[in-house]
């Protein structure tokens, strides 16, 4: 989560905004250190109209002629 400083600390100044875990920041927030910046993506939407499918491609280093005679296609 993105915080914003409100007070010196010992690794930031006023102002400053960092990039912190979340237990962090909120420990940071609810003792009035910093405060959330930005927008904060909560959750994130499926896609309306996307297709989804599988994939049955079987991935190998092995050039297609020396694959075992096992692997179906």
């Amino acid at each position: 989560m993105k915080i914003k400083y409100l007070q010196q600390m010992h690794d930031a100044n006023v102002g400053d905004v960092k990039e912190v875990t979340d237990f962090e920041a909120n420990i940071l927030i609810k003792t009035g250190v910093a405060k959330k910046f930005g927008k904060q993506i909560t959750s994130i939407k499926p896609l309306d109209n996307v297709e989804q499918t599988g994939s049955s491609q079987v991935h190998t280093d092995q050039p297609i002629d020396k694959q075992p005679e096992n692997v179906k296609e």
